[in-house]
């Protein structure tokens, strides 16, 4: 028999700078449903973003013996013809990778972008029955990426109640391109590139 027990929300926002020198909020969530205690879960990961990211990355740690249901992983209509690959990874952990070759950015700026379930093989209890979101990054159309860390997950009844604080960091991409936007490897001296978002001469 299922039962649904309603999950902790957990919140995270992101603090990017945006252009113009104003600071846009960036807010994931990540709901843990019951499905069986100790056994099942869905997880809904939401985002309400001001920023336009075309691509982003989650690893999500689970404790052993925890694996993603198989075809249980649902994306939903946010991803705008992104290609999504789910893999677990040599440690256990549940790779998600969203991205789209032409940089279309999500759709909308609330909503739902993805769910998945997870199933253990024994009941978890306790200090077991914990996720980590580890190493999400979100990346916009000019490569600038945000990157977050060490979200808690609570994976049992009754379900946690706490917000975690995460910090967020806005990353600059060292990467090189030309002012075409094509990604240079060995720039020349005295050419025009952009690095970081900026114009740089070599």
């Amino acid at each position: 028999m299922k039962t649904k027990i309603a999950g902790a929300l957990l919140s995270l926002v992101l603090a990017v700078l945006a252009t113009g020198q104003s600071l846009a909020q960036n807010t994931l969530n990540v709901v843990s449903d019951a499905v069986t205690e100790g056994k099942e879960w869905n997880l809904t990961f939401s985002l309400t973003n001001a920023t336009q990211y075309v691509s982003f990355q989650t690893d999500l740690a689970v404790p052993a013996g925890v694996t993603l249901k198989e075809g249980s992983f649902s994306a939903t209509d946010r991803l705008n013809g992104h290609t999504v690959t789910t893999a677990t990874l040599s440690d256990g952990t549940i790779r998600v990778i969203a991205y789209n070759a032409t940089n279309t950015t999500l759709l909308g700026s609330s909503g739902t972008i993805f769910t998945l379930t997870l199933v253990a093989n024994t009941e978890l209890t306790g200090q077991d029955a914990k996720a980590i979101l580890r190493n999400a990054r979100f990346t916009d159309a000019a490569q600038q990426e945000t990157l977050l860390e060490g979200m808690f997950i609570p994976l049992q009844t009754p379900p946690a109640t706490a917000i975690q604080t995460i910090r967020a960091t806005k990353q600059q991409s060292s990467a090189v391109y030309d002012l075409q936007g094509r990604r240079v490897y060995s720039p020349r001296r005295g050419q025009i590139y952009l690095v970081g978002g900026r114009k740089t001469v070599f």
